[in-house]
């Protein structure tokens, strides 16, 4: 692939990241390329292994997940800063590529995040069989949530 090309595109991904919250559409991706529509298609799915909307979606949820982590802000909020033109766009959106609800993540991430500051703090205090039945709770929910 063309230098240039992945330059242009590289301009694209960069306008991306810095406009998330902001509408954003095909025609707007392309114009930032200096391609047309239709070309730009084409090679930045060449490029990314994505559909230009595709990444933009992605690349807005996982920005959503920061949110969930590191604020109390609401669902709505959340959907808006993030550049969904709805919460039942942000909330399918949501579902469809991570397979929970933007809710359930934030609580299962609090959960784990307690969980493993509560048995950082009382490491020293458990017994040998306490520590690896916890080990085993740990794992059991990486294996369900991930992380």
């Amino acid at each position: 692939m063309n230098n240039d090309y992945r330059v242009r595109i590289q301009t694209v991904l960069h306008f991306i990241e810095d406009n998330l919250d902001q509408e954003i559409n095909l025609e707007t991706l392309a114009e930032v390329s200096n391609f047309s529509k239709y070309h730009f298609s084409r090679v930045f799915s060449a490029i990314t292994n994505k559909t230009p909307m595709t990444y933009l979606t992605e690349r807005r949820l996982h920005h959503a997940i920061t949110y969930l982590e590191t604020t109390h802000k609401t669902m709505l909020d959340i959907s808006t800063l993030c550049g969904f033109s709805s919460i039942s766009s942000f909330n399918s959106s949501f579902r469809k590529l991570f397979k929970t609800t933007p809710s359930e993540m934030r609580r299962s991430r609090q959960e784990h995040s307690n969980y493993q500051l509560m048995s950082s703090n009382n490491q020293e205090e458990l017994s040998p069989s306490k520590n690896y039945d916890m080990s085993i709770n740990i794992n059991n929910f990486l294996r369900r949530y991930g992380k």
